[in-house]
């Protein structure tokens, strides 16, 4: 359960860091 939380949040992260890669 922990793991994947932890998978959860490292998806987020790459999809809100993911689009500012490109805009910069």
């Amino acid at each position: 359960m922990a793991l994947t939380a932890r998978y959860t949040c490292n998806f987020v992260t790459i999809l809100v860091i993911f689009p500012f890669k490109y805009f910069m």
